[in-house]
C-alpha cells in the first residue's frame, strides 16, 4: 500500500498511536498516518550551526519521543557533523544527546542507547529520559560492524530478549562497476576498477568520460570524473558535489553542491559557479539542462526552471498536486520527458517545452527515470522491478508519438536513481553493477545476551 511519495527515504518508525515518522534526504523528520496521507514536519532546520537533515527515527515506549541521528553544517567552517537527538511529538526541537557518526538503536529492556562513536564500533550507554542525557561510562557491545559513510547507516539492531544482529564491515562489498550491455543485458565491457560509487552518473556527449558520485577518502562524498579508455579516475568537486549532468557540449557539469546549483568546467581553469543559492536541498534536486544551454531544470515534487541567461529568475515549468520528477530535455530542446504519479502510480509523459501543453503518455505499466537517444527516435524509461524499457519516437508537427514498449533487461538498484545511460546510438547502455566477485552477502553476526557485557 503506497502511503505517501519519497525522494530517497532514511529510516521510518511507527508508533502505537498510528503515527509514522520517516526522515528523507535533505529535510525535517515528517509524519503521515499509518493509512497515508500528506507528510507533515515534525522537526525544524534552522540556526547559524543548523541541521542539515534528519534521519533514522525511532520511537520510544510510549509512542511520543524518539531519538533520531541529524547532520549539522557550519557555516563558518564548512564542516559536517552528526549528531544525536532525542525528539518529541510535541515540540519541533529536539535534546542533543551526543554526536555519533551513523545511525543508533534504543533498547527499550535495558534502557540502553547504542550508537557509533567512530565506524564499527558500537558502543552503549544508559539513557535517561527526565531529563533527557546519557549517564555513566560506554561500554564496547560489538565492533567490525556494517557502517554506510555517504547515508550514515549503521548496520545493526538488537531485539528486547537480548539479541545483537549486525552486518559485517565490507569495504569491497560496497564497490561498484561500471558496464556496458547490449539491448538484451549482455556484458560487453567493464570500464576500470570498481569505485565506491553512488548510484547517479552521467556520461559525456563525447562518450569517453562519465562523471559519477562517490565517497572520497575522508569520508565525505563529491562528483569525480573517469576516463573510459584508461578506466582513471579524478576528483571533480570538492564542495560535497552530488546529482550531476554534463553540458551539452561536454566543457561543464552542473551539479548540486552545499551552496547551491552550481556549474564548473571540466578543463579545471576557473572556480565553481554557483547559478542558484541554496534555500531549500530538498527542492533543488537538478534534472536537466536544455541542449543549448539556456535552461536548468530542477525541483523535486514539481519543475522548476532556472534561466541560465539575464535575471536568472526561476519560474514553475510543471507544478501540480501530483508530484513530477526525473525531467529530461529531448535533444532538439523543444520536449522535456519526465515521470508523474497523477494516475495513482509513477508513469512517464512528455511535454512541449517551454509552454507545457499536449501532455503524452508514453509508459503503461509504471515507468522513472526517461532518457532519450541522441538522435531522438528512441526514448527509455525503467518499469517497476528494474525492467529497462524502450519505444521508438516518430516526430510529427503536432508533437513526438510513440511506438509499442519493448523490453531490454533488469538494472541493477534501479528502484531509486538512474543507473543507466544510453549510447548515442541507442545499441548499449552504461551500467552501474556489483563487481562480478564482490561479496554481496556477508554473513550477519548474532551476538546473544549482549547486555551481560556491560556490567564487566
Amino acid at each position: 500500500m503506497v502511503l505517501c511519495e519519497v525522494a530517497f527515504a532514511r529510516g521510518g518508525t511507527w508508533n502505537e498511536d498510528g503515527v509514522i515518522l520517516f526522515g528523507d534526504t535533505v529535510s525535517p523528520l515528517r509524519r503521515i498516518p499509518a493509512s497515508g496521507g500528506t507528510p507533515t514536519p515534525v522537526t525544524r532546520l534552522d540556526g547559524p550551526i543548523r541541521d542539515e537533515s534528519h534521519y533514522y527515527p525511532q520511537f520510544l515506549p510510549g509512542g511520543k519521543r524518539f531519538v533520531y541521528l541529524a547532520t549539522r553544517l557550519d557555516d563558518a567552517t564548512n564542516a559536517r557533523t552528526s549528531v544525536l537527538y532525542l525528539g518529541s511529538l510535541d515540540s519541533q526541537v529536539g535534546t542533543r544527546l551526543i554526536d555519533s557518526v551513523a545511525s543508533a538503536v534504543y533498547h527499550a529492556a535495558s534502557g540502553h542507547l547504542l550508537y557509533m562513536r567512530e565506524p564499527g564500533i558500537v558502543l552503549a550507554q544508559k539513557l535517561e529520559l527526565d531529563p533527557p542525557r546519557l549517564v555513566g561510562e560506554s561500554a564496547k557491545v560489538a565492533e567490525g560492524v556494517g557502517y554506510t559513510s555517504s547515508n550514515r547507516y549503521a548496520e545493526f539492531s538488537v531485539s528486547n530478549n537480548g539479541t545483537l544482529l549486525f552486518g559485517q564491515r565490507n569495504g569491497a562489498g560496497q564497490l561498484l562497476q561500471f558496464g556496458w550491455r547490449d539491448r538484451v543485458g549482455k556484458l560487453l565491457e567493464t570500464l576500470g576498477t570498481p569505485v565506491p560509487a553512488r548510484l547517479w552518473f552521467d556520461l559525456s556527449p563525447d562518450e569517453r568520460r562519465l562523471a559519477y558520485y562517490a565517497n572520497s577518502s575522508e569520508g565525505s562524498s563529491d562528483v569525480w570524473i573517469r576516463e573510459l579508455a584508461s578506466g582513471l579516475s579524478t576528483r571533480f568537486t570538492f564542495d560535497r558535489g552530488r546529482n550531476m549532468q554534463w553540458s551539452s557540449d561536454g566543457k561543464s557539469i552542473y551539479y548540486l553542491a552545499l551552496k547551491g546549483l552550481t556549474r564548473k568546467s571540466v578543463d579545471g581553469g576557473s572556480e565553481p559557479e554557483l547559478l542558484l543559492a541554496s534555500g531549500n536541498q530538498q527542492q533543488e534536486f537538478l534534472q536537466s539542462v536544455s541542449p543549448d544551454g539556456t535552461v536548468l531544470l530542477y525541483g523535486n515534487s514539481d519543475i522548476l526552471q532556472l534561466p541560465l541567461t539575464g535575471s536568472r529568475k526561476p519560474t514553475p515549468f510543471l507544478q501540480t498536486k501530483a508530484t513530477e520528477q526525473d525531467a529530461t530535455f529531448s535533444p532538439d530542446g523543444h520536449s522535456v520527458a519526465y515521470s508523474s504519479d497523477e494516475s495513482g502510480r509513477r508513469e512517464v509523459y512528455v511535454q512541449s517545452f517551454p509552454t507545457p501543453q499536449g501532455k503524452l503518455p508514453v509508459s503503461a505499466e509504471g515507468g522513472r527515470f526517461p532518457r532519450w537517444r541522441a538522435d531522438g527516435r528512441e526514448i527509455y524509461w525503467v518499469r517497476p522491478g528494474g525492467m529497462l524499457m524502450a519505444a521508438s519516437v516518430t516526430w510529427q508537427p503536432n508533437g513526438p508519438r510513440f511506438g509499442t514498449p519493448e523490453s531490454f533487461f533488469v538494472v541493477s538498484n534501479a528502484g531509486g536513481l538512474p543507473t543507466y545511460r544510453p549510447s548515442r546510438d541507442g545499441r548499449r547502455f552504461l551500467v552501474l553493477d556489483p563487481p562480478k566477485d564482490a561479496p554481496t552477502d556477508l554473513p550477519k553476526i548474532v551476538i546473544q545476551n549482549w547486555t551481560a557485557s556491560l556490567n564487566k
